[in-house]
């Protein structure tokens, strides 16, 4: 739980840094944007506070949806589920299995991304 903390501080601070909040304005001018942008953010700062910092800067709220749901996929930090998840493992487990699991689960994560991201895109095509 702390960890998520962090992550909306840190989006707090970087929000409010001029270069961030430009290049944030640019972004939400397009929905495609936001989207690759939301997925992007969610595989470094999670996904829910990916949306606490696309929420202010644009209209495009389905894209920014379609982003933190489809970002949940990716990394162990994409979202506070997977955290949660890797330490039942690492609590539960001897040590190569934390190694095995991590590497299994990156790799079924990355293919949910990437068919996500081509998912969310075809439906913010159709919309």
């Amino acid at each position: 739980m702390l960890s998520i903390i962090n992550f909306f501080l840190l989006v707090s601070v970087l929000i409010r840094l001029p270069a961030v909040g430009s290049w944030l304005s640019n972004v939400g001018r397009s929905a495609t944007h936001v989207l690759l942008a939301g997925v992007l953010s969610s595989q470094l700062i999670s996904n829910v506070p990916a949306a606490a910092l696309f929420a202010p800067i644009t209209t495009h709220f389905t894209a920014i949806y379609l982003a933190v749901s489809v970002g949940g996929f990716g990394t162990l930090v994409a979202s506070l589920a997977n955290l949660l998840a890797f330490r039942q493992i690492k609590a539960n487990t001897e040590a190569p299995l934390h190694r095995n699991f991590f590497f299994s689960f990156t790799k079924y994560n990355l293919l949910f991304l990437f068919l996500g991201i081509v998912l969310a895109w075809i439906i913010l095509l159709i919309l």
